[in-house]
């Protein structure tokens, strides 16, 4: 096996014109292609579509007869007409409510924490869950109704481990008092990306920028980006006084 990868690495770094031309060689057979004729295009077409509606449908069917009944069975109540494309990944002590008209695009991930013995998740109807949003809970997270979180997205009550630390060392949970939930208002529409740390508030109808990271509360219908997140804008008409601050 050692003789085999000194080989590769020989080819791939090209040292003698003989492992040029070996490189030289696999590149091609890489990029070797066998011919389409014309008159096969439009049948290979129809496949195409065909492949992506069997995998659309067969992903549906799944999430509707298998994934969507586990998930129910994990949480204290769900409403209806609820939209899930993939198994949750929940995990520890948390009791979980689901409203109506709820979205859930993609993987989410629940994470319970340790530092009391239950924590509590809501998700208010009509609430747009992106792919790979991960929720990490100690106390309490509510997302309330009409509140879009986009793909990439991280909510935490807690910073995951206390800020002692010898705690830290002896692998000890965040302290009570370091654990604040999280408050995501109506309507609120978090970007793709954000990280919304413990104990912030986002007000009804505000817009947190993609990428953000915040650690204070964004007023209600004001717009926040950055890294941490400021206000630059209110959505109620004329600049916000962050942002002329801000801007000085």
């Amino acid at each position: 096996m050692r003789a085999l990868d000194l080989l590769v690495l020989r080819v791939k770094r090209a040292e003698t014109p003989f492992y040029r031309r070996l490189n030289v060689c696999v590149k091609r057979l890489a990029r070797l292609r066998v011919p389409t004729p014309r008159p096969l295009m439009p049948p290979l077409r129809l496949l195409y579509e065909f492949h992506l509606a069997a995998a659309s449908f067969l992903r549906r069917a799944s999430a509707m007869f298998y994934a969507e009944p586990l998930f129910r069975s994990r949480c204290v109540s769900v409403g209806s007409r609820l939209y899930l494309e993939k198994l949750p990944a929940i995990t520890g002590a948390v009791d979980i409510r689901v409203g109506d008209d709820v979205t859930i695009s993609g993987a989410l991930r629940i994470a319970a924490g340790r530092v009391f013995d239950r924590s509590t998740v809501i998700i208010a109807d009509r609430v747009y869950l992106g792919h790979q949003v991960c929720l990490e809970v100690s106390s309490g997270i509510t997302i309330e109704q009409g509140a879009w979180v986009a793909a990439g997205t991280s909510i935490s009550d807690n910073d995951g481990h206390p800020l002692d630390p010898d705690a830290r060392l002896r692998g000890l949970p965040p302290r009570p008092w370091e654990v604040s939930p999280v408050l995501i208002g109506r309507n609120a529409w978090i970007g793709r990306g954000c990280r919304i740390l413990k104990g912030v508030t986002i007000g009804e109808g505000a817009v947190v920028g993609a990428g953000s990271v915040v650690l204070s509360d964004v007023p209600p219908f004001a717009v926040a980006i950055g890294n941490p997140a400021r206000v630059v804008r209110s959505l109620t008409g004329g600049h916000s006084r962050a942002f002329g601050e801000a801007a000085r």
